[in-house]
């Protein structure tokens, strides 16, 4: 039986001058297929990418349509760094939103939590997977997502998520170069979340993997010789949108 994996993809607008810049996370983004098909056949990954505006109030005001209108498995939002790096990140902080947006606005939270994570196992699996590629930057774990709308956005979802126990959230920050590199490998961590989540019974196992302290019920296939102090580096100010 083919399970169907139903994968948000976001990218952002321009920031800044928005006539005279495209941004690199959405050029990435917008250039997935539609569908996904995991090699072995055993699921495919239905895929619907958005550009998401500038903006924390927009951003605010769409995620939980998003969440609502598709009832995603997977949550994959992208935004361009400023390092040589991908970077998936692995926190996001409810308050210090204080850079104005393409409007002039600040961002602000009403969330009894302070900070919402996303599960280190997974991500240190996934990093390992990416890099596995020979990707022409490399890719590591963040944890500094630089306080503007990517990590906004990241905040957003994880608290829609820790509601309902789904969907699976993450951010990737992806380097201003290298777009086709990208689209790939947004396209492999689809398919590897795809792969690795689906539990025998075919539900899609996030229990555990969104909010604060959650266990993990996924034995994520990593390689044993990849240190958790090695792969998570404090990298500071990844985003810029």
């Amino acid at each position: 039986m083919t399970h169907v994996v139903v994968a948000v993809v976001t990218g952002f607008g321009p920031f800044g001058d928005r006539h005279s810049h495209v941004n690199p996370s959405w050029e990435a983004v917008k250039a997935l297929p539609d569908t996904i098909t995991v090699a072995d056949g055993e699921c495919v990954v239905k895929v619907y990418k958005f550009e998401l505006p500038v903006e924390y109030g927009a951003v605010q005001r769409l995620a939980p349509e998003l969440h609502a209108r598709h009832r995603p498995d997977i949550v994959f939002h992208c935004g361009v760094g400023k390092s040589h790096m991908y970077c998936l990140e692995s926190v996001a902080h409810s308050k210090g939103y204080v850079r104005p947006d393409n409007i002039g606005c600040t961002g602000s939270n009403d969330c009894d939590a302070d900070t919402l994570t996303v599960d280190v196992d997974l991500l240190q699996a996934l990093t390992h997977d990416l890099n596995a590629t020979n990707p022409p930057d490399p890719v590591v774990i963040s944890d500094d997502a630089g306080r503007f709308l990517c990590e906004f956005t990241l905040f957003q979802s994880l608290n829609l998520a820790r509601r309902s126990r789904r969907p699976l959230s993450l951010f990737f920050h992806v380097p201003p170069g290298h777009v086709e590199a990208s689209t790939e490998l947004i396209k492999r961590s689809l398919v590897y979340l795809a792969r690795h989540a689906y539990g025998a019974s075919g539900a899609f196992a996030v229990e555990g993997l969104v909010g604060r302290g959650a266990p993990n019920p996924i034995n994520w296939p990593t390689a044993p010789s990849l240190s958790l102090r090695l792969a998570v580096v404090p990298v500071t100010g990844t985003g810029s949108n």
